[in-house]
């Protein structure tokens, strides 16, 4: 029996006061990254942001006896003025160590008070004490488990507060509301607010005893309520799902019988190891793949290995049957991932179906326990944003379960032995391990399916393998997927019109400010009738407007004004906004008929801000020469943003006596431009000495499997492309690989040649020749 649920969904979801109100204003950042000045006392480290969520952030960290503020480089702030405005404080603690200690944030204004207190764990809690004039004391209790965590305070000037903890690694949400007395000694004889200050403070409790916090994202900013939009949208999670009885087919299936791999179906790959074949990945003969966790020749290095598809599969039910692990050190995977993972709409996302990391013991005595994390991480570029669910399953470690994922234009959900997944999370109000077109995004790129062992990070609460018994195996019965038919005569239809019909799909530059247009025709299902209840334009994922009549136009604004009405500027539960300077778009636009039956645009729409920038100069005042070859390191000066935009900070090579050049972030040596990600570009001044039709060839080198595209542009407009599809199975990155643009026009004289990257790869030279054929 299915449930069908009518989403009125809230682009600003009420699931806690986090999520009710959203940032106007940052008055002051701590971010503990590299390279920023500031006062106090941390030593910066970096690490995983949370189990699940791979992306590296810097973090602080103190350590104290006695007691040490956490500095801001403002102590003092304005009140909030209104009732609809909030002060926000918010910090994100990773753990505790050492002593009991404890972490206070207090608010003095004029002759009141208000504090949080964070006490270290007691019992599996982190007691928080809630205290201040005029109101009686609380305590909030907060699972250790939720840790890294978000504790963020929202007050106003009516005394009204909200005090929420939010878990990166389980998406809970904890949260107490109250009044306080705070502001009643801020307004004097008419002489207005009187600052307030703010201030956190970290203690150790046994004095003597060295304690020490780890922690993020120390923020004071301004808050307002988030508007909110009911969206009319259906979406229907089954309590149980059969794809078989759904009649949808079977087009990939791997039962791993025989005694080897069937190389025909997968690639292979190594995780952080050379991954060699038959050492970590084998069929044992009885119809069973093995996947194998064991130290390298060192002894002390943990290795593993990956299956991933040849295969891609846009919509389906994905499920494989298989044994979860228990060892700390390394985990055990059942996901899809895109070719390069930087827009859901062109080339990909990360749908994680399982992740066993939670089944180690917590305590060397203890069991292991059945918990799995289901990730959704959604990529706009260089911007990952992310959202989880925990799950809980019966049975015991040593069962064989079934885990799948039914993936469908507005739904993704999870299950295990065909049972829909219980859970709940603060980013969703489904009581079920469900992902939506609304409080989410949607895609449409194809993704490989990926069996994997993954090392973990020494980051990790499991890094250490102090007991741990290897080799290891995660053992995989079988990997299916199945089909959702998207060519039905019971489907709406839906197709462009007006100028979005006459755009051909090819990567086009923008100026910000700049105005679009789309037109779209819906038609109803020639088989239900059922009527149109909505059509939704979306951008690279996430909701930008919805229309429920006709006429079904769209006006758009590339502004980051206009986008931030839009959950295109929505955070994950990373809570970085995206910058909209350097952020991709592609347009898709969706219809949804009166039965919940959902159609899209078969074509995408794509635009990139215009990056070109009349600033940037040849290397030491002298332009590389065309017809000739441009090398990668004689890359033009001024440096981030005007003669190359690069996604990391420092040049990787600048102290390995590799790189040629040793300034700025570009990563860069005498001979190459490695670790090139999408959305990254670099500009070379160039003296053309004749117009005409000219044939170029690029030298690259990648391990990443899937299509790339390096885009030739000249003075900011396209004059041809690099595409090509690598399908090799090698972990190497060597310069071994030529790319060809037969022909293409170049103008004579002094011009700008930019290569923008739409790719993951290490490139050595271009090398323009006059075409032959002219």
């Amino acid at each position: 029996m299915k449930t069908a649920v009518m989403v009125l969904c809230a682009l600003a979801c009420a699931v806690s006061a986090a999520e009710r109100y959203s940032t106007v204003k940052t008055l002051c950042a701590e971010r503990y990254e590299e390279n920023a000045g500031r006062s106090g006392a941390a030593r910066l480290t970096t690490g995983y942001v949370a189990p699940g969520l791979l992306q590296e952030t810097g973090m602080g960290v103190y350590e104290t006896d006695s007691s040490v503020p956490l500095k801001l480089s403002r102590n003092e702030f304005d009140p909030p003025q209104g009732a609809r405005v909030r002060l926000v404080h918010s910090l994100r603690i990773y753990g505790f160590k050492g002593a009991r200690s404890s972490l206070m944030t207090e608010l003095k204004g004029f002759n009141r008070t208000f504090s949080v207190k964070v006490l270290s764990p007691e019992n599996g809690t982190l007691p928080c004490r809630i205290a201040g004039d005029g109101m009686k004391e609380e305590t909030l209790p907060v699972p250790v488990r939720s840790l890294p965590a978000e504790f963020a305070l929202y007050i106003g000037d009516d005394g009204g507060f909200s005090f929420v903890v939010s878990g990166l690694s389980d998406s809970s949400s904890y949260a107490r509301e109250g009044k306080t007395a705070l502001f009643g000694g801020l307004w004097k004889d008419g002489y207005g607010y009187r600052p307030l200050g703010v201030s956190t403070v970290f203690a150790s409790s046994e004095p003597g005893r060295k304690a020490e916090i780890t922690v993020d994202e120390h923020i004071v900013a301004l808050a307002a309520p988030a508007k909110k939009v009911d969206v009319p949208c259906i979406v229907k999670p089954a309590k149980t799902f059969d794809p078989v009885k759904e009649g949808w087919p079977l087009v990939f299936a791997d039962e791993f019988d025989g005694d080897s791999i069937d190389w025909t179906k997968w690639y292979h790959r190594g995780r952080n190891c050379s991954g060699v074949l038959g050492k970590h990945t084998r069929v044992d003969g009885k119809g069973v793949l093995e996947i194998e966790a064991d130290y390298g020749k060192d002894g002390k290095t943990l290795e593993s290995a990956s299956l991933r598809s040849k295969r891609e599969f846009v919509y389906g039910y994905f499920e494989a049957k298989v044994k979860l692990t228990r060892q700390n050190g390394w985990w055990a995977a059942f996901w899809m991932y895109g070719r390069i993972n930087s827009d859901p709409f062109v080339d990909g996302l990360e749908i994680d179906i399982f992740e066993d990391y939670y089944t180690r013991k917590i305590t060397p005595q203890g069991k292991n326990r059945l918990q799995l994390d289901h990730n959704l991480h959604m990529y706009l570029g260089d911007q990952l944003k992310s959202w989880n669910y925990n799950s809980e399953l019966d049975g015991d470690i040593d069962d064989w379960v079934v885990i799948g994922c039914k993936w469908t234009p507005f739904e993704i959900s999870y299950y295990v032995n065909g049972r829909l997944l219980e859970s709940a999370a603060n980013h969703s109000n489904w009581p079920s391990v469900t992902y939506d077109a609304i409080n989410h995004a949607v895609a449409t790129a194809p993704l490989h399916l990926i069996v994997s062992g993954q090392v973990m990070g020494k980051s990790w609460p499991w890094f250490d393998k102090t007991g741990a018994k290897f080799p290891e195996t995660y053992k995989v019965d079988y990997v299916r997927a199945y089909a959702m038919p998207e060519k039905s005569a019971s489907l709406p239809s839906v197709e462009w019109r007006g100028a979005a019909a006459e755009d051909d799909g090819t990567l086009k530059f923008f100026d910000e400010g700049e105005k679009m247009r789309f037109e779209v025709a819906p038609s109803v299902s020639a088989k239900s009738g059922a009527g149109i209840a909505c059509v939704y334009l979306y951008d690279a994922g996430y909701l930008i407007g919805y229309k429920k009549e006709a006429p079904y136009v769209f006006d758009v604004e590339l502004t980051k004004d206009w986008y931030s009405r839009t959950r295109y500027m929505s955070t994950g539960r990373q809570k970085v906004v995206p910058d909209f300077a350097k952020a991709p778009h592609s347009f898709v636009a969706f219809v949804q008929d009166e039965s919940g039956a959902v159609a899209r645009t078969a074509k995408v729409i794509r635009r990139h801000p215009k990056f070109f920038n009349p600033a940037t100069r040849p290397y030491e005042g002298i332009a590389q020469k065309l017809p000739g070859r441009i090398m990668p390191w004689r890359y033009d000066e001024g440096g981030q943003k005007v003669a190359y935009y690069d996604t990391t900070k420092g040049n990787a090579y600048s102290r390995s006596g590799q790189a040629r050049r040793t300034e700025g972030d570009l990563d860069c040596t005498a001979s190459e431009i490695a670790s090139i990600m999408p959305g990254e570009w670099v500009n070379y001044t160039v003296d053309i000495a004749e117009a005409g039709p000219y044939r170029a060839e690029m030298r690259y080198g990648t391990a990443m499997q899937g299509r790339h595209a390096v885009h030739v542009v000249v003075d900011g407009k396209t004059a041809g492309v690099f595409s090509f599809e690598y399908t090799g199975d090698a972990d190497s990155w060597s310069l071994d690989k030529s790319a060809v643009i037969e022909k293409l026009e170049l103008p004579a004289g002094r011009h700008v040649v930019s290569f923008y990257f739409h790719a993951q790869l290490n490139i050595g030279s271009f090398v323009f020749r006059r075409a032959e054929n002219r």
